[in-house]
């Protein structure tokens, strides 16, 4: 996942665990400003529904409200803060014509806002006052069932574009039509940046999507971004190109950019399903291109923080399966190539990692799994054998206990611009499905690093209606 995506998807999952996150699918997908009538309903007699058919008939009104208290503290620091989620939506995707959506945050800072030199320092000290309200999503989508295109207004981002686009504007595309599902589409409006200004910012694209074979898929997008920055104009397009295909038990899928005259990256990834055993078997691999300097903050956000980012390879593999009734095995290897050594640093690095985990389902009480995991890291003359477990309980139906450990080499935090190495991290985590609309969370961790301990206490609420 590129750094574009780390920042949007982090911000747009910023309530609780159990919180619905972001848009997938179509990117026009509609529903109306007035639920469909049941067939009975709508018919000529002028009879009322039954029961069975109103409950049937979608809400006009629904989505979910996301509260959460969080708390983090070291031996020196402590920082303590609040958020709210809102997420409304009129109408039902496949059902109406036309739908709206917002989807906004409110965050409180209890303690007051942090120093520069805070570990705790987040983007939105950034602003004046502790309390700051943001809006992710806000368009109208129109897309009739039988029409031909549809198109969407408002502050919206798609997910199937190389990279994230967050813009105010208008999106239309036509309606995938023929056996080979052909759709078309075009967008334009302003950039979306909500820690600084978009004035003089625009960006459009267009791209082309299809079927044109048995089991598989094509994309093609083009992505124009001018991005107006105190140190100059940056211009930039980016081309990408993505293939999937599916055949029996595998599937596979490529996708390729290319930024301005160079190409930019590529990412590979594979899977096999055995659905007889159950066993899974994935591979994955991604190579940067090329050094990534300042461009436009759409395809490179991080460069004025972090500074160039230079190539490098990654290869991942996996295989899990059942072993009999009541155990897991999960397999997987992990590494990581700088493609000159003289350009490894911080956020950039060489490192390798096996790992081995077993799941025991039952173990000694109905309900509890118990998993192990063993690791091997090798990074930047560090070698580490070190292990992992996990606890989880489900004692009935509406709870949900976890304890455990997981260890990790190198743990970035790319909104404090620091990486934090030899991280030990204990977690206790507890979760109530309390109704079907409302869910309650509840998540300790303690961090052991080779600088500081970390301890953060989180609890939040979700009311789905």
């Amino acid at each position: 996942m590129s750094a574009h995506r780390v920042v949007l998807l982090a911000a747009l999952a910023a309530a609780t665990s159990d919180v619905t996150r972001g848009q997938t699918g179509s990117a026009a997908a509609g529903a109306s400003a007035q639920p469909a009538a049941p067939a009975s309903a709508a018919s000529t007699s002028g009879a009322k529904p039954n029961a069975a058919e109103l409950a049937e008939a979608p809400a006009p009104w629904h989505g979910w409200i996301g509260l959460q208290a969080r708390s983090r503290w070291t031996s020196d620091e402590q920082d303590h803060d609040a958020y709210a989620n809102v997420s409304v939506e009129y109408g039902r995707t496949g059902t109406n014509a036309l739908t709206a959506r917002v989807y906004g945050r409110l965050t409180a800072d209890l303690d007051g806002r942090e120093q520069q030199t805070s570990v705790f320092r987040s983007l939105a000290d950034t602003r004046d006052g502790s309390v700051e309200g943001l809006v992710y999503h806000a368009y109208l989508d129109y897309a009739p069932k039988d029409g031909a295109f549809a198109v969407r207004a408002g502050r919206q981002l798609d997910t199937r574009t190389p990279e994230l686009l967050h813009f105010d504007g208008v999106l239309a595309r036509t309606q995938p039509t023929g056996a080979k599902a052909l759709e078309f589409g075009v967008y334009g409006g302003v950039p979306v940046h909500l820690y600084e200004s978009s004035s003089g910012d625009s960006a459009l694209g267009t791209y082309a999507e299809g079927r044109p074979w048995k089991g598989g898929r094509a994309r093609v997008d083009w992505m124009h971004v001018d991005d107006e920055d105190v140190l100059g104009d940056r211009v930039n397009d980016l081309m990408g190109l993505g293939l999937w295909q599916r055949v029996d038990a595998w599937s596979a899928e490529v996708q390729y950019s290319r930024l301005e005259e160079e190409s930019r990256d590529l990412r590979v990834r594979a899977q096999h399903t055995d659905e007889a055993c159950g066993a899974v078997a994935r591979a994955t691999y991604y190579e940067l291109f090329e050094t990534q300097r300042a461009r436009a903050l759409e395809f490179d956000p991080f460069t004025s923080a972090l500074q160039d980012f230079f190539p490098y390879r990654q290869f991942g593999a996996s295989y899990s399966r059942p072993i009999g009734r009541h155990v897991d095995l999960d397999l997987g290897a992990d590494a990581r190539r700088v493609r000159d050594d003289a350009d490894v640093g911080e956020f950039n690095r060489d490192w390798e990692r096996w790992r081995a985990t077993g799941t025991v389902h039952d173990f000694g009480v109905r309900g509890l799994a118990l998993s192990v995991t063993a690791d091997r890291w090798d990074g930047d003359g560090t070698d580490t054998s070190t292990w992992g477990a996990d606890a989880t309980l489900e004692p009935s139906a509406p709870w949900r206990f976890s304890l455990g450990s997981e260890y990790a080499l190198y743990k970035y935090d790319l909104f404090g611009e620091s990486e934090r190495d030899d991280v030990r991290t204990w977690y206790l985590r507890a979760k109530c499905k309390a109704t079907s609309a409302l869910t309650l969370d509840l998540a300790y961790e303690y961090e052991d690093t080779d600088s500081d301990t970390y301890q953060f206490l989180r609890w939040g609420a979700s009311w789905r209606f």
